[in-house]
């Protein structure tokens, strides 16, 4: 692909740390679903790729809160050229089991999303990871 590089799906610390080379003391310090985790993964996935930009999502899917944040609690990180930054979202997300159309619709819904991003940013080379 001209605008996808690569990704990497990373749900326990140790593939954070041992493929995306998340520094222990980011997820002793900050833990796995922390602004500073989200830009840590962007910048390192943008690194491995050799991308322009790296896309991070790092969260709680529940269905228990992960210390005092609920399920639903994301951070987006983003790394390029010209910095890095966390944000901050919380999907107000319920556990319940996921029909084949809201799939289909969540899907739907990235593509459009990433389209947007593409549109943005020009031809550069992103991968996206969560």
């Amino acid at each position: 692909s001209s605008v996808l590089e690569g990704g990497v799906v990373c749900y326990q610390d140790s593939v954070k740390r041992d493929v995306l080379n998340v520094r222990e003391e980011t997820l002793k310090n900050h833990g796995a679903v922390s602004r500073e985790c989200a830009i840590e993964l962007a910048a390192n996935v943008r690194t491995l790729f050799k991308s322009d930009i790296g896309i991070s999502f790092t969260g709680v899917a529940g269905p228990e809160a992960q210390g005092d944040l609920p399920p639903g609690t994301v951070w987006i990180g983003i790394a390029s050229g010209d910095g890095e930054q966390g944000i901050q979202a919380h999907t107000g997300w319920k556990p319940k089991r996921e029909s084949q159309p809201d799939s289909k619709i969540r899907v739907a819904l990235l593509g459009e999303g990433l389209q947007s991003i593409r549109n943005r940013m020009g031809a550069c080379r992103a991968p996206i990871f969560s």
